[in-house]
């Protein structure tokens, strides 16, 4: 690569980095509406960060189901996911 390249590239690398900042920022602004029940989801799920579908792989969430505990379910879903308690219970009964 020739210098003008690496500069090309250089400005590239850095309004990406801006940009990451700033979806970053409004990603926790929307974060901090607690009152409209938006959590923030658990990353300490590997799945979540490995882009698989965590409530389809959450063993623990499927065997709830699987026992019809609807309120832990619901529990655990809004573990997974962030959502607020009702969106979650209602999630559960559907895959009930």
């Amino acid at each position: 690569m020739n210098e003008t390249e690496n500069q090309n590239t250089d400005a590239r690398i850095t309004a990406l980095e801006n940009e990451v900042k700033r979806l970053t920022m409004l990603v926790d602004r929307i974060y901090s509406y607690t009152h409209l029940g938006i959590h923030k989801p658990s990353l300490d799920n590997p799945e979540v960060l490995s882009g698989a579908n965590p409530i389809d792989v959450d063993a623990k969430l499927q065997e709830l189901i699987r026992n019809r505990d609807i309120i832990s379910a619901a529990k655990q879903y809004v573990q997974i996911t962030g959502v607020g308690l009702l969106e979650a219970k209602a999630a559960v009964k559907n895959m009930i």
